[in-house]
């Protein structure tokens, strides 16, 4: 039984995906044979590609249909001198991505800058701008949820130029296997327009192979939030199974099934079109296996040093946001094991040579950290962690970290004002997180450590009194913030389905929801408010995106820096900066 392994299109090119690493290693310890084909990596080096940004011409039509609110380019005359431009710029700015130049930040933001106007270039061509997160698709712009729309630009041509590469350049690799069942892993929603391109062609191409959603994804991404609309076939998104929860087990017992001829609809957590199998809460997956990169080929990502996405931890220690359904779409409070961690960073490191770790935990427990921290204190690694704001990120445990390698720290810290705090529910220190945030940002950067803030603007009965304590923490806290690169994160609010906030939305000011069967919404649901604040409303988005460009303002005054700090935010270009910079080049002194 020979099986597949893809991650879909999906964020610019830095990494392999981790995801797909583990389920090669696990497949590898199971005795079944298989190939990780890196979709993602291998389509962003086509979209970059000299002959493919040669081939695209200016289409006003689609560009006065599609505006894209960023898009530098606006005639066939501008598109001309950027596209000859671009041509011979875009082999160096890959070169300086890929090499030890990145550090530098002025050779950093002209790279970033050029790789801005090609990904322009496709934009005016299809009206689609792929840019390092988040797509704006041709049409719709970022509102990827009617399921209509998803399949339309799924098979759409003029607009979705993946369609092209797909076909022809991952579909024959995956023919090469000749596979009997193809493995997909899903990250973000909004990657799910490149998957049902996928799968469209996979079906196209290979009609027996069966195709499975593996049930890893990512914190957003979980097909158990959209279960009461899956008796739609549409919503399996050509996948012919999928695991709505995690199964790792059931993986095995799939492919091994499938090779017999055997049924499936009894796996626990497998949906398919046909058949819903019965949910498990219990531990469903091993954390002592080792992600396997064994057909990774690392000179073809856009950065210089090996790194790759982890975790340490499966869930977050609080749980308890109001605005929040990632926990509630981890059924079981299973806790990792120190030992196993360090085992298999160990084995990477020595493996693969591997020296930068980006642990994307939900939130990982501070404890957690330190203990892991002073166990690979000697492993010579870099490395960025993800948690909440906890009075334990005191000056010692920092150090502790810092000296093991930590040179960045996420922290979901969402508001400093007490009522908004409150109402989302954020800690058990409401009062005191303001005093203990500013106490983070000495400690850390003091440490050698850099911080990244995510911020929730737009919380329903927030005002700009409240938004106002925002700007007045950061303006206090410029100090800190001036020792190492600082990023934030300044997130919408969206109601997420399952989310506390969803099931009691009185509670909130919520007086409507508008979910439906024909919208995918598998992480935001429109809504209205009894403080008429509700974030589809333009007006209230005009609102929260100059406060968003206050912030930015305070956070970077460098202002020809500010495209650079956008477009590298969420990235590990951040966390290169942070390893590198014993200052803030964002902000002058």
């Amino acid at each position: 039984m020979k099986t597949v392994i893809l991650n879909t299109f999906t964020s610019f090119a830095t990494f392999p995906m981790f995801n797909p690493a583990y389920l090669k290693g696990l497949l590898l310890r199971a005795g079944i044979e298989n190939k990780h084909i890196d979709v993602n990596q291998i389509t962003w080096n086509i979209l970059l590609n000299e002959d493919f940004l040669n081939s695209l011409s200016f289409n006003k039509e689609i560009v006065e249909t599609s505006p894209f609110p960023y898009s530098i380019l606006n005639t066939a005359s501008e598109f001309s001198t950027s596209k000859q431009k671009v041509l011979r710029r875009i082999n160096k700015a890959k070169q300086i991505l890929q090499s030890s130049s990145a550090t530098n930040i002025r050779l950093l933001n002209w790279a970033q800058h050029v790789i801005f106007r090609a990904l322009n270039l496709i934009y005016c061509h299809y009206g689609t701008f792929f840019m390092t997160n988040i797509p704006f698709w041709a049409n719709i712009g970022f509102e990827y949820n009617d399921i209509s729309h998803i399949y339309s630009l799924a098979e759409d041509r003029a607009h979705n130029p993946l369609i092209q590469i797909f076909e022809e350049e991952i579909v024959p690799r995956i023919k090469q296997e000749a596979p009997d069942v193809i493995l997909v892993d899903v990250m973000f929603p909004w990657d799910i327009i490149p998957a049902l391109t996928l799968n469209i062609l996979i079906k196209k191409h290979l009609p027996s192979c069966h195709i499975n959603y593996s049930g890893l994804g990512f914190d957003e991404f979980s097909f158990s939030r959209i279960t009461h609309k899956m008796k739609n076939p549409q919503f399996f998104f050509n996948f012919d199974s999928v695991f709505v929860y995690r199964n790792d087990g059931g993986i095995i017992e799939l492919i091994k099934r499938i090779a017999d001829n055997r049924k499936t609809d009894d796996i626990e957590n497998l949906y398919t079109p046909k058949s819903f199998g019965p949910i498990s809460t219990g531990k469903l997956f091993d954390e002592s296996v080792i992600p396997n990169y064994d057909d990774i080929e690392w000179d073809k990502y856009f950065f210089p040093e090996r790194i790759v996405v982890d975790r340490l931890s499966y869930r977050c220690f609080w749980a308890k946001c109001n605005f929040c359904s990632i926990n509630s779409n981890k059924r079981t409070r299973q806790a990792s094991h120190v030992d196993t961690q360090v085992n298999k960073i160990k084995t990477l490191h020595q493996k693969y040579q591997i020296s930068n770790f980006w642990f994307l935990d939900e939130a990982c427990p501070p404890e957690f950290a330190v203990e892991f921290a002073d166990k690979i204190a000697k492993e010579n690694i870099t490395w960025s962690l993800r948690t909440r704001l906890d009075k334990k990120l005191n000056n010692e445990n920092l150090a502790r970290l810092s000296s093991a390698g930590l040179r960045e720290l996420w922290i979901g810290l969402e508001h400093v004002d007490e009522e908004i705090l409150s109402r989302m529910n954020k800690s058990d220190f409401n009062s005191d997180y303001a005093s203990v945030a500013a106490d983070v940002i000495n400690n850390a950067t003091k440490n050698n450590i850099g911080l990244h803030f995510c911020h929730i603007l737009g919380f329903p009965s927030e005002n700009d009194q409240n938004r106002e304590k925002i700007s007045e923490f950061y303006t206090t806290h410029k100090e800190g913030i001036s020792r190492k690169p600082f990023f934030t994160t300044f997130n919408v609010f969206g109601l997420m389905l399952d989310s506390p906030m969803y099931e009691k939305p009185d509670q909130f000011g919520i007086i409507e929801t508008h979910d439906d069967d024909t919208k995918f919404n598998m992480i935001q649901v429109p809504y209205k408010t009894i403080y008429d604040d509700d974030t589809s409303n333009p007006l209230v988005i005009n609102n929260l995106s100059q406060w968003i460009g206050l912030y930015t303002s305070i956070l970077v005054n460098q202002e020809s820096l500010i495209p650079l700090w956008m477009s590298i935010a969420d990235t590990p270009f951040e966390f290169l900066l942070k390893k590198y910079y014993n200052h803030n080049p964002f902000l002058k002194s």
